[in-house]
């Protein structure tokens, strides 16, 4: 696995994007983040450019690709104001990513309650490994190979076996160091999304934002309410001492829930570390 993308910079634009979300709020316009964020990169002497014109780094693009801020000359960031992040507002990404050639997207969504960065890498540079064993084995979840970060494959004979298995899977790419297996902790999650992709994501963000904040690893939850928009539930697990690696976020990166060959709901989700 290759090191994480510009990290000192990445930081200090989220850092920067959670000042201006503390000092205005959830419920302003984009622009007025925009505005709020542009004097805090000048006070922090970060060089950017503001609603840039993709076709300026690469002619051969096509024009109208607009980015909200290009900052110094590294890192796409594109700020929303709505209640969820979707595949098309990743795919928009992608877009000015291949357009522009760079490696790194950060899309930041000041309507969250608590301000979620959501990284994003250019596919055409770090592209995805075929999956092996295509003819999908009945393990519950299996960790993937891939160039740039890590894939967990998750099986599931419903829809939340499939969730259920997805989380086991990305607590166990966090290496955590169980305090006591005897010492179990419970902690409820509800979860609202626009379709059953991005409530998968929007879960697994969740769960991670829970883990690293409480210091908890999960291997269970019991769902109460499940549609294909929304989930409420608990999860069991336990304190831990320390993780063995971290987890910047779970993307949409060639995400999709489907039935298998064998019918079994399956996924594979990548996971920027």
């Amino acid at each position: 696995m290759t090191k994480l993308l510009f990290p000192e910079l990445s930081y200090k634009i989220a850092g920067l994007c959670f000042k201006a979300h503390k000092q205005l709020g959830r419920f302003c316009r984009e622009k007025q983040y925009a505005d709020a964020l542009e004097l805090l990169l000048k006070e922090n002497n970060i060089a950017y450019k503001r609603e840039y014109e993709i076709s300026n780094l690469d002619q051969r693009s096509p024009k109208g690709n607009r980015v909200d801020f290009l900052i110094e000359g590294k890192i796409l960031l594109d700020l929303k104001a709505k209640k969820f992040i979707t595949k098309e507002d990743y795919n928009q990404m992608q877009r000015y990513l291949q357009a522009s050639g760079l490696e790194l997207g950060m899309i930041i969504n000041f309507r969250n309650t608590y301000l979620k960065p959501k990284r994003v890498l250019n596919t055409k540079i770090y592209s995805e490994h075929s999956d092996v064993n295509s003819d999908n084995s009945d393990r519950s979840y299996k960790i993937l190979p891939h160039p740039a970060d890590v894939k967990v494959q998750a099986f599931g004979k419903t829809k939340e076996e499939l969730f259920l298995n997805a989380m086991i899977g990305m607590m166990e790419i966090l290496k955590p160091k169980i305090k006591s297996p005897k010492s179990k902790i419970k902690s409820k999650i509800a979860v609202e999304s626009i379709d059953l992709d991005s409530l998968l994501v929007d879960f697994l963000n969740e769960v991670l934002y829970l883990s690293q904040v409480n210091k908890e690893v999960y291997n269970d939850i019991k769902f109460r309410k499940f549609t294909d928009k929304r989930l409420e539930g608990e999860l069991t697990g336990n304190k831990i001492e320390l993780f063995g690696e971290d987890i910047k976020a779970v993307t949409y990166h060639g995400l999709e829930i489907k039935k298998n060959k064998k019918g079994l709901w399956e996924v594979t989700v990548l996971f920027d570390i």
